[in-house]
């Protein structure tokens, strides 16, 4: 299993307002969502790449158990950390 290295986004808006803005406004609520899909994307698309895939009822990947994605709410930040390829830091 690969590492789960952190990735540190500077958005510009505090930490905090972000946290306390994240449960009210739906478009910063979409974008965290949007960051999970991303990673839930690219554990299928690095599934899909190996042999001997076994398939659930909708064609998608059984398992995915290998892969993590992790989110941590601090007073001072919001973390997204996964193991699944789904953010490249350097782009």
């Amino acid at each position: 299993m690969e590492t789960v290295r952190d990735v540190t986004i500077k958005t510009g808006i505090e930490p905090s307002f972000l946290v306390e803005t994240l449960t009210t406004d739906i478009e910063l609520t979409d974008a965290l969502f949007d960051l999970i899909d991303n990673s839930i994307d690219a554990a299928r698309d690095k599934i899909l790449s190996e042999h001997n895939v076994k398939f659930d009822d909708y064609g998608l990947p059984a398992d995915y158990s290998s892969y993590k994605i992790i989110l941590r709410f601090t007073e001072n930040s919001i973390t997204v950390k996964d193991n699944c390829s789904g953010f490249n830091e350097k782009h």
